[in-house]
């Protein structure tokens, strides 16, 4: 093949091989970590017919938020109720966003940025061989809702559109919010407080012919805080999250405990925070993210010492761009670098602002021939099929727990046959009471039925096309899953937990 040829062909052959990566693993292991609670939501949702109300067997669960399990719900109607289908939302937001960072990228910088920028993103390792393999999680498609709530921030500051601006940032907000919950109004929150304090050094970068606006390095109360205190703020926002204040008000008043529900997810993010954590715990975490970073964001995280030294050295940051993608990322990254719970995935939606600037002065001040990228672009997607096939189906095969949750499944099926199949008695409650400044918003309880592992009520509903209804007593006859020491004629028990043990029993 030409030189010619070569170089007009390699790009689709990888984009070729990353699209047989990604979509060739969903047939091929189990639904693992979270992805099991969101297909059982959503496969709830689909069967009941009632999509404002997220439920784990008939009951309200009100940790998450409903849109992912929406999009889940949507796949199913179209492609059937298969584990695979899970991993498609996701899937197809992760593909969606790096083509939208392209776009992004090539409006402001330029087109060789753009390109690269986004291939570190697709092919960096824990992306290649992780948030892609469990895609049935919600983070991909929150981080690409984050990085969008990013992208109208600055499109629309750079002109001073303030109604733009704060409708569409606080559109987006409400988005992030009805998928993860708080930690939208977060990012939210410190990427306005970073724009304040570095405003006039991102307008500094910006060229009059380019954007209409003068090269401003004023730092008056009124140019950096002015816009925040704008009335338009307050219009924008209530605008913008018109959608979620809607739902909560009407699920509040054809459920109640509409506050319960919203103020739960309040709760739920703040275990993930600074403030849940120990003063020990958070100097472990602080020293620890920046290397699991570093290991998740491999092979190019290699080029950073070159980028920072050529760089920004040599370069600096000439484009307001590239300036708001070190206030975003260095922003928003110390609010889980300084919370103990927090993992690499929290933060998808900054990493493509992380990328853009390396991969702009790596264009520069080639540290290495491109051909040599072009071949570790090749590697890269050639191992995401081999590893497909080769130790996705190992791990299949050899983890015990996937094994036992099948055995389990198989087992109730076969003594349920023709009968009602429950599950069993033992429940927990979750006491939420919300405080600020030592007064408590609310308290009130959580009702969570008897905790098993997903997978099983998931495969169990599946296969019967039917609910798994949680029962609090033993009045009606039928087979029983259940970690109580409770009567009937026990069938078989199996050891799940260290400490527990899950039994099956029929009452007759």
């Amino acid at each position: 093949m030409s030189r010619t040829r070569w170089q007009r062909w390699r790009l689709p052959f990888i984009c070729f091989l990353l699209a047989v990566g990604w979509f060739g693993a969903l047939w091929v292991i189990d639904l693992r970590g979270e992805e099991p609670r969101r297909a059982l939501v959503a496969w709830e949702m689909l069967k009941s017919g009632d999509y404002l109300r997220p439920t784990i067997q008939g009951e309200p669960y009100y940790n998450k938020p409903p849109l992912f399990n929406w999009l889940i719900a949507l796949c199913y109607q179209i492609f059937g109720t298969e584990s695979w289908v899970v991993r498609l939302p996701s899937l197809l937001a992760y593909v969606l966003w790096g083509y939208v960072n392209f776009r992004v990228v090539r409006r402001y910088l330029d087109a060789k940025t753009a390109l690269w920028s986004t291939l570190f993103f697709y092919t960096a390792a824990h992306y290649l061989f992780f948030g892609t393999v469990l895609a049935g999680e919600l983070d991909l498609l929150y981080g690409f809702i984050v990085y969008g709530q990013g992208v109208v921030v600055f499109h629309y500051f750079l002109r001073r559109q303030w109604w733009q601006l704060f409708f569409f940032s606080y559109f987006l907000l409400g988005l992030g919010f009805m998928t993860k919950g708080l930690p939208s109004v977060a990012y939210q929150g410190l990427t306005f407080i970073g724009l304040a304090a570095f405003g006039p050094w991102l307008r500094a970068a910006v060229e009059e012919d380019e954007f209409g606006l003068q090269s401003s390095r004023a730092s008056s109360f009124k140019e950096r805080f002015g816009w925040l205190l704008d009335y338009r703020h307050i219009l924008g926002a209530l605008a913008g999250l018109a959608p979620v204040i809607l739902y909560f008000w009407y699920y509040d008043q054809r459920y109640g405990n509409g506050d319960l529900y919203l103020f739960n997810l309040v709760e739920e993010a703040s275990q993930k925070s600074v403030t849940e954590g120990g003063g020990l715990e958070i100097v472990r975490h602080v020293f620890e993210l920046p290397f699991q970073f570093l290991i998740d964001h491999l092979p190019w995280v290699l080029l950073l010492p070159y980028g920072i030294w050529k760089g920004w050295q040599r370069e600096g940051l000439d484009r307001p761009f590239l300036r708001f993608c070190i206030i975003f990322f260095g922003v928003n990254v110390i609010l889980y670098w300084l919370s103990p719970g927090a993992r690499i995935r929290y933060f998808y939606g900054l990493v493509p602002f992380f990328f853009t600037p390396l991969a702009y002065w790596m264009l520069r001040h080639r540290p290495l021939k491109m051909r040599y990228l072009w071949i570790v672009l090749f590697l890269l997607a050639g191992l995401r099929i081999v590893y497909n096939y080769s130790i996705l189906p190992y791990q299949q095969k050899t983890t015990g727990t996937i094994q036992l949750y099948r055995q389990i499944t198989n087992d109730a099926l076969h003594y349920a046959a023709g009968k009602p199949l429950y599950t069993c008695c033992e429940a927990d409650t979750i006491l939420v009471d919300p405080s600020i400044a030592g007064y408590t918003l609310l308290r009130d309880t959580i009702f969570i039925p008897m905790y098993t592992p997903y997978q099983i009520p998931l495969y169990l509903q599946r296969e019967r096309d039917e609910w798994l209804p949680f029962q609090r007593d033993l009045e009606s006859p039928g087979i029983y899953l259940s970690t109580d020491t409770v009567g009937g004629k026990l069938l078989e028990e199996y050891q799940v937990w260290d400490d527990k043990t899950l039994r099956l029993f029929k009452i007759e």
